[in-house]
């Protein structure tokens, strides 16, 4: 047949190619300049990708208190506050590491903050203080957050 694919059934009942079209899968980092489109750095997508997660961490840290009967709201609401702090601290303190330390603004060290300060309340989110949490994410975003990545 001239056919790019053929299905077939192999002897379990699995449909699998076993065809390749004419000179062999094409390989993907065969082409250096297509490379250099493809992983070029995109900050929006960073942005958009610490915002998923973000809000995916609402419902790890938020819904953890796995109850909707007082008093469950209240520390789901308490929790999701807290963690919001201290990712707002997070953003804060490696704001403060950009201006402070590189003289210069970068969103992809901002986005990092954030995150470093979500993971950073993560354990504590039910019974740290509202000052606390922000505190846990600015001390993550200032000081842990340059640090470990120096050392990476």
């Amino acid at each position: 047949t001239n056919r790019q694919w053929e299905d077939t059934m192999d002897s379990e009942g699995l449909i699998r190619l076993s065809r390749r079209p004419a000179g062999g899968w094409p390989r993907r980092f065969d082409d250096v300049d297509r490379d250099k489109i493809e992983f070029k750095s995109r900050s929006y997508l960073q942005v958009t990708g610490m915002f998923t997660l973000w809000v995916g961490w609402y419902g790890f840290n938020a819904g953890s208190t796995l109850s909707m009967t007082f008093p469950g709201p209240l520390l789901a609401a308490t929790v999701a506050w807290n963690t919001t702090l201290a990712c707002a601290g997070g953003c804060i303190g490696a704001f403060l590491f950009n201006v402070g330390f590189q003289w210069q603004l970068s969103v992809e060290t901002l986005c990092n903050g954030a995150l470093s300060g979500l993971v950073a309340i993560t354990g504590a989110c039910d019974v740290a203080t509202p000052s606390a949490s922000l505190g846990i994410g600015l001390t993550a975003g200032l000081i842990i957050f340059p640090l470990s990545n120096k050392f990476m």
